[in-house]
């Protein structure tokens, strides 16, 4: 009897993706972090402060959600994650050596992923020290379970520690830069100074957390029917069923008079991210003559609100983004003692003082504050009108963030042309804004789908560019050297449609397939021709490809393996070819949906087949479901597969090139027509003329 299964099993390999630089790459950090702690099925109260103290029991201080530096390095000696769906199933897995988990650990305290509970000034791993994941880590564990569709929630996603708002960036593909603008960089500023001014003090009461509901993106409604499809936090009634999701009394644990001091050595401070940085309010500047400052701030503590609140994972990268206020005149530098401000240098420190500018006055527009923030001891005010001329030098900075990094001039985001969708799309401050109002009106998967596509689109440019290479050193007494360019173009063209391939499938268990996690409200003829494509009994990724992958953590991390695409980028690619708007011409080649035949449907209505599986389809029979594979040194053996691999590999692409093309101009015509027209009448895009208007002023 044929096997009618008609489950997706893509299996690769591949290792950690590197910047210029040699770091890792941010998103592939987080994948990594969260699958550890999945794995890791961390339980309230589990480890004692003093294990050997057993005469003190019941003094002993128990610490929630916790691990040792040995539960954490046999852990990630076998990372193993599975999450069945209904047509596909993912199963991604690390194997990394004791010296690569060690220099995880590392970068994870140092991205303040973690902290130590026993030690919270701590800010290296040690041996024979709990670990304990922060807000921040909590909320990038949050993202990825929701981006998977994870059935099962972790616990430690249902506890207090769960607190945080991440502001999360969009980076390069390539380069793992921030993309950004000054507007952007505006948002993340008023962002980080809060609604009011949070003066610190240490009788203030701890700050207030979200509630559960709105962290997880939940609600549960049992009384309700709908024909809409299943979503992943449907799931979790079971584990919400005695907890309190719209409680406003939550206490962080985490929350310390001492520890949240802006002058404290913590390795953690802020544990939610919409109070503001922590302010010093009338502090005295000066010698002889004393000059008093409304409210001041270090650098430090600029510093240490971007590592907590941001998903940065990397310190220096952190430095050249703190080092932006100033570029960008938001703030200035008091250079009367007690502050030891460098007048070049913008550098990290608890005694480097700065103020707000007149311009970062504006933008903030705290209600009831006057800009009246500095006075002398004549009792005038000081004008703090500031332009900084020149270059922000970085201490020790030696990768800057380039300044609307793959936008052209003359796209950049004005009160003229804010009311189109292109330019709004095009700027990554608009972009942000536009992205919460989709959140907030549960579409949001239309705006990530259309950007996934988009850089697959560009990344299927490369490769046709390429093959273009590939045949133009085919000519005949071609010389060693020329061999040896053909078998690099060989490997390279081989790596970059293995990579066109796991986008596809990521992009089609994520949005398109049938009960995906952010399922497309599409035409079903759209979705069937794309499934016909990926739902194959023999997939080009099951084949070995002999490319060579550079990587000296490759003996580290020798089998990383994923089904679909193991990274789960979520990244926006450069965009300095490709611009954020639909395609103008479809290639109708192998396109086996018509254009005329689609019908949008209300977005608040999205109806799902009742049968989601084809029981009578035999064209997915799925003989080793769970075989991994390999890479090979034997370079004859995999020669003699990689032309037909590579074959099957282009033929996939071609088909699905104008599938997709097509997904992606009708969700740009759904947000244009729909999302986009309430987007300009909500009280975010008001706001945002408001601001824009501001820094056309400036």
């Amino acid at each position: 009897m044929a096997n009618t299964n008609k489950t997706l099993h893509e299996l690769s390999s591949k290792n950690f993706s590197r910047t210029p630089n040699g770091l890792i790459f941010t998103n592939d950090l987080k994948t990594v972090y969260s699958i550890f702690l999945i794995c890791l099925d961390l339980k309230e109260k589990k480890h004692n402060s003093d294990t050997k103290s057993f005469l003190l029991t019941p003094f002993i201080k128990h610490f929630e959600f916790t691990f040792t530096y040995q539960e954490a390095i046999k852990a990630m000696g076998q990372l193993e994650l599975k999450v069945d769906m209904n047509t596909t199933c993912i199963n991604v897995s690390y194997n990394i050596k004791r010296s690569l988990a060690r220099h995880l650990l590392t970068l994870f305290m140092s991205s303040k992923l973690l902290h130590t509970p026993q030690d919270r000034t701590r800010s290296e791993p040690k041996e024979k020290v709990l670990f304990q994941p922060t807000p921040k880590g909590v909320a990038v564990l949050q993202k990825y379970v929701r981006d998977i569709g994870l059935k099962k929630i972790p616990d430690v996603l249902l506890s207090s520690f769960n607190s945080m708002e991440l502001f999360t960036f969009e980076r390069s593909s390539v380069t793992d830069s921030i993309i950004h603008s000054d507007y952007l960089i505006h948002i993340l500023f008023i962002k980080m100074m809060g609604s009011k001014p949070n003066v610190w003090s240490p009788t203030n009461a701890n700050d207030p957390l979200p509630c559960l509901s709105s962290l997880l993106e939940y609600t549960n409604n049992d009384d309700t029917f709908t024909f809409e499809k299943p979503k992943p936090e449907q799931g979790w009634q079971v584990q919400m069923k005695n907890i309190d999701v719209n409680d406003l009394e939550r206490v962080s644990p985490l929350a310390h008079r001492f520890f949240t001091n802006p002058d404290s050595e913590s390795h953690t401070q802020y544990y939610v991210s919409n109070t503001g940085i922590r302010l010093f309010e009338d502090k005295a500047f000066g010698t002889s003559k004393k000059i008093t400052i409304k409210y001041t701030f270090t650098t430090k503590a600029i510093w240490q609100w971007i590592m907590d609140c941001t998903d940065i994972m990397h310190v220096k990268e952190a430095v050249s983004l703190a080092a932006l206020f100033l570029k960008t005149g938001l703030i200035v530098p008091v250079l009367l003692q007690p502050s030891r401000t460098d007048k070049k240098k913008f550098q990290i420190s608890r005694s480097s003082f700065f103020t707000l500018s007149k311009r970062g006055w504006d933008l903030v527009s705290w209600t009831g504050c006057k800009i009246n923030n500095v006075r002398a001891p004549n009792g005038n005010i000081i004008d703090l009108d500031f332009a900084l001329p020149g270059h922000v030098t970085v201490r020790d900075e030696k990768r800057a963030l380039n300044e609307n990094e793959g936008f052209p001039q003359d796209i950049l985001i004005s009160s003229n042309n804010l009311n189109r969708l292109d330019y709004v799309l095009n700027d990554p401050g608009m972009r942000y804004l536009f992205r919460r109002h989709l959140e907030r009106e549960f579409c949001v998967e239309n705006l990530d789908v259309f950007i996934e596509i988009k850089r697959f689109l560009k990344k299927m440019t490369i490769l046709k560019k390429l093959i273009d290479s590939k045949h133009g050193n085919k000519k005949p007494n071609i010389g060693a050297s020329k061999n040896n360019i053909v078998r690099t173009i060989d490997s390279a063209l081989m790596k970059q449609a293995n990579e066109c391939l796991e986008m596809a499938y990521h992009i089609y268990s994520a949005y398109i397939m049938i009960g995906s996690p952010y399922q497309l409200n599409i035409h079903h003829n759209l979705r069937q021709s794309i499934s016909n494509i990926m739902l194959h009994p023999h997939s080009p990724l099951s084949e070995q490809f002999p490319f060579i992958l550079d990587d000296p953590m490759l003996d580290s991390a020798k089998s990383n393996t994923s089904s679909l695409s193991s990274s789960d980028e979520n990244t926006l690619g450069e965009l300095s070819e490709i611009m954020l708007k639909p395609s103008s011409t479809l290639s109708n080649e192998d396109c086996l949906f018509h254009k005329e035949t689609l019908k949008q449907q209300s977005r608040e209505y999205k109806p799902s087949p009742l049968t989601l599986v084809e029981l009578n389809s035999t064209t997915a029979a799925v003989e080793h479901p769970h075989t991994i594979v390999q890479y090979s040194n034997d370079n004859h053996q995999n020669n003699n597969k990689s032309d037909d691999s590579l074959s099957a590999t282009l033929k996939v692409l071609r088909k699905l090139y104008p599938l997709f093309e097509i997904v992606s101009n009708e969700m740009y015509k759904l947000m244009n027509n729909d999302s986009f027209q309430k987007f300009t009448k909500s009280n975010v895009y008001k706001d945002a003329s408001a601001l824009i208007e501001i820094q056309e002023k400036c």
